[in-house]
């Protein structure tokens, strides 16, 4: 891929996970929220497409792990958007039917990860089409699902013709930059206008993300969270940046990335049965990691203090 074209596709990733760190946020307007469900599918299909190409140049399959990591992915974005629909409707059956642990489908055995992802493609191929295109997730978007589900379901792709299928690739690749780019800017950026004044960080933070930076990342810190009695990583923990809508999840090898501008920030990291931590974190542009490492409450009887530490 050249590199005005990673250049952008960073940008897009970097706009879409910011997105995914604010839910309550987007979530607040329909059409910011299905902009960013639509920038997301399109992020797959260019890593999808710029995957084979690679492997095209190379003379090289496409790996099993990348069709699996393009299938769950594909899967996520569909059931969170469908999520989105359920709460609305108040239908937390169809909720909870919806949930899905694309972390735990990829470390997990291949036949559980296809009965899950058909298992959501079934779920959501009953809701009514005119119930669900609102939300992003139109007729041609289950077909991109479930064709990802069957691509990595049977054998390997067969031998292709390399010539013809590398002017084939960055013709696609051309095309799906250039759209992903116009949903970021012309959808998602201007659906962020709105919230300008009410949400200025989350406004701030948007406009950020999206800049495109050719020598280096966008800014963002790694959190890495662990026990400090056991030294084990701690999932599920929160991560926000005080004073700011900015925060992050760590995943089940206890990290988060959190996306924001340059600058000192106060980091609050707090889980259930873990004393809260408070961190003075610098950051700079690329990438920032904080190390976290949590007491138990347990440890202190009957007390609750902060555990203040500078990175």
């Amino acid at each position: 891929m050249k590199k005005v074209l990673k250049s952008r596709l960073s940008a897009m990733e970097a706009v879409y996970r910011f997105c995914q760190q604010n839910p309550a946020i987007v979530a607040m307007l329909l059409a910011l929220s299905n902009s960013v469900t639509a920038l997301g599918l399109m992020i797959q299909s260019i890593i999808s497409v710029q995957s084979k190409q690679q492997a095209n140049n190379t003379g090289v399959t496409v790996t099993k792990l990348q069709l699996k990591d393009t299938m769950v992915s594909i899967t996520a974005i569909v059931a969170f958007a469908m999520q989105s629909l359920a709460q609305k409707a108040k239908n937390m059956t169809l909720y909870f039917q919806l949930n899905i642990a694309p972390a735990e489908l990829l470390s997990g055995s291949d036949s559980d990860a296809i009965s899950k992802c058909r298992e959501i493609y079934t779920l959501v191929e009953a809701i009514p089409v005119a119930d669900r295109t609102p939300y992003g997730i139109t007729d041609e978007v289950l077909i991109q699902m479930k064709d990802a589900t069957d691509e990595f379901e049977s054998d390997a792709p067969a031998t292709r013709n390399v010539i013809s299928e590398k002017t084939a690739f960055t013709k696609s690749l051309n095309t799906l930059v250039g759209e992903g780019n116009d949903i970021m800017r012309k959808e998602i950026l201007k659906a962020g206008r709105f919230f300008k004044t009410s949400h200025p960080d989350f406004y701030n933070g948007l406009v950020s993300s999206a800049k495109l930076q050719t020598s280096h990342t966008h800014t963002k810190i790694r959190v890495e969270a662990t026990d400090d009695v056991t030294g084990n990583v701690i999932s599920g923990l929160t991560a926000r940046i005080q004073g700011t809508s900015f925060e992050g999840i760590t995943n089940l090898k206890g990290t988060c990335l959190i996306y924001l501008p340059e600058g000192t920030y106060t980091l609050i990291c707090s889980k259930d049965h873990y004393i809260v931590m408070t961190l003075e974190v610098k950051v700079i542009r690329g990438s920032n990691t904080v190390k976290v490492q949590m007491s138990p409450s347990f440890t202190i009887p009957a007390v609750q203090e902060e555990k203040k530490e500078n990175a």
